[in-house]
């Protein structure tokens, strides 16, 4: 992993993601690129031309960029920081970042105390990044500061997992980080368990071959619920799920607001696609 992409709005949530990426681009000895998105004002142009006041904007996105960079760099942050500002949302700034300086993952903040899972998608640029990008997203509450990552979750559905690159994505970071990983599956109790399954089982043991990893079978009809209760006593450092191919994540967009699970977030939440 070569660059890192962090997205920020110069709000506290983002700083703190800021801050994160900035140490683990160090841990990784990776490029950090860190990225802005202005918009035009609805109104108040007077007498300046749309294209002198885009240019106003960019150039205090730029110098605010500058500033945090910086003062990164007076930190000992020496692995290369370079800064990106562009009009446009925030979803297609990071594109367009992830393009130019062949971005391998994307970090972006996320305000609140213990912010509810489900809050993290719903009502944020998330939603668009999660969608859109190509490349794995990383979420960081603004409660959470950098710590070295050496126990991963995994939260996923295994039903076809042999047809995605999941385990494969999921090995890749295990041993980036030099982590151990758990896989944890939560299931219908009347649904037949995939730990019974054993071609499922041999694929999961060859791929994840040097990897320190288990398995973790909860039976419970919510999943927000189990995984809930399985997060809240058991310690991890970063928790993977992945939005497009695994149920969980159609479970999760679809669950009734008025009747969601407190299931909060108190570690980074990284998304691969």
């Amino acid at each position: 992993m070569q660059t890192l992409i962090v997205g920020t709005d110069f709000s506290k949530p983002a700083n703190n993601a800021v801050d994160y990426a900035a140490l683990l681009s160090r841990y990784l000895s990776a490029r950090l690129i860190l990225v802005n998105a202005f918009h035009m004002p609805l109104q108040g142009y007077n007498s300046l031309s749309p294209v002198s006041v885009a240019s106003e904007l960019q150039r205090h996105s730029e110098s605010q960029l500058d500033i945090i960079k910086s003062t990164l760099l007076a930190n000992s942050y020496d692995f290369g920081i370079e800064i990106y500002s562009s009009l446009g949302s925030a979803t297609t700034v990071l594109k367009e970042a992830v393009n130019k300086y062949l971005g391998d993952l994307v970090v972006m903040g996320m305000t609140g105390e213990g912010i509810a899972l489900k809050e993290i998608f719903i009502g944020s640029s998330a939603v668009s990044a999660l969608k859109e990008l190509k490349v794995p997203v990383l979420i960081v509450p603004q409660q959470v500061t950098y710590q070295p990552i050496k126990r991963i979750t995994l939260a996923c559905d295994l039903e076809h997992v042999e047809e995605s690159t999941l385990m494969y994505s999921a090995r890749y970071f295990a041993k980036l980080f030099n982590a151990e990983l758990e896989i944890v599956t939560v299931q219908n109790r009347e649904k037949e368990t995939h730990a019974d399954n054993k071609h499922t089982q041999t694929f999961i043991e060859k791929t994840l071959d040097g990897v320190k990893h288990k398995q973790v079978f909860i039976e419970e009809d919510n999943i927000l619920k189990g995984l809930e209760y399985y997060l809240k006593f058991h310690e991890t450092d970063l928790v993977i799920v992945n939005p497009k191919k695994h149920k969980f994540f159609e479970k999760l967009l679809n669950a009734s607001v008025s009747k969601h699970i407190a299931y909060h977030s108190t570690k980074p939440v990284l998304f691969i696609q």
